[in-house]
């Protein structure tokens, strides 16, 4: 059961919810479809019918004898079929037989099944529902990376590694810096200890240690503002270096804070400009990459720049 795959899509779906009115659908769509073309993997409570079998059934094995059992409709969504990314997911929920699932397969068997709108993804915490115009949708939108501006931290975000606006000792600070070393704990010092400090520009990861929604943490040491030409180059490379380690680590989910924008002084609108350009032109360099980006605004002036640029 344990898929990345099926972690990213909760992750995505997660995000979403967060995000409220102003979410983009855009990442939950490919982690569906991402999760889709590598065996993403649901757990679907069913009821065991050795028997009477009614269609669509599944046919489990039970030693040498299979034993067929039917789909269990989620009680709160009319004609819906409830699936849960993880036993963590499934556990508020009523205790029933539950089956490991391909959502390819299941999805293939609520199209077939007249008597289905869709699937319901953890109706138990965050109820999130696939009606079948939507699969459809999902199963037809090609994969590509998206780039999301959102209004809040990067410690809210559910993703693969989140990015800190780090110094140059990596010892931690003030700010978002300070945050992750207190939320991650003692762990994190000591990882960073052993790099000897970063470079303005450049970018290394650690372990999350107890941010548990992440599996990792880069940190990039955005530049002090003085006006001289070398400040943009070294902020374009924050997010150029953060992006190459993350895809070289395997990660497919990455947010990023407005580097730079805060104590270091580096003018919203110019900032804004570098992140959102500096970002199309890796998507560019990298078109079979797929990644979700999050760019995190804390404050209310700073996601209105970021958003009046990337529109």
């Amino acid at each position: 059961m344990d898929n990345r795959y099926t972690l990213e899509f909760e992750r995505a779906i997660y995000n979403f919810r967060l995000e409220g009115d102003d979410a983009s659908f855009n990442p939950v769509a490919n982690a569906f479809r991402m999760g889709i073309e590598n065996d993403m993997e649901v757990l679907v409570p069913v009821h065991l019918a050795p028997k009477d079998i009614i269609t669509p059934g599944l046919c489990l094995k039970n030693g040498d004898s299979p034993v067929f059992a039917n789909y269990a409709r989620f009680d709160g969504a009319d004609c819906m079929v409830g699936a849960y990314t993880s036993e963590k997911e499934l556990a508020p929920g009523d205790l029933r037989d539950v089956v490991c699932y391909r959502m390819s397969d299941l999805v293939s068997k609520v199209n077939e099944w007249s008597g289905c709108t869709g699937i319901i993804i953890n109706p138990h915490t965050m109820a999130f529902n696939l009606h079948r115009e939507l699969l459809d949708q999902m199963g037809k939108r090609p994969l590509s990376s998206t780039f999301e501006v959102v209004r809040g931290s990067v410690l809210n975000m559910h993703v693969g590694a989140i990015v800190n606006a780090a110094n140059r000792t990596l010892l931690g600070g003030g700010g978002v810096d300070g945050a992750i070393h207190r939320l991650a704990g003692p762990g994190l010092l000591e990882e960073c200890r052993g790099y000897g400090g970063c470079k303005t520009g450049d970018a290394v990861i650690t372990g999350s240690y107890n941010i548990d929604h992440t599996d990792a943490i880069i940190h990039t040491v955005g530049p002090i503002y003085s006006g001289r030409p070398q400040d943009r180059i070294d902020l374009a490379n924050c997010y150029l270096n953060s992006m190459q380690t993350a895809f070289e680590n395997g990660i497919r989910s990455i947010a990023f804070p407005c580097i730079s924008t805060g104590a270091y002084g580096f003018p919203l609108g110019e900032a804004a400009k570098i992140a959102v350009r500096t970002l199309s032109e890796w998507f560019d360099r990298n078109p079979d990459v797929v990644m979700n980006v999050y760019l995190c605004c804390f404050r209310d002036e700073e996601y209105r720049s970021y958003m009046n640029t990337l529109n």
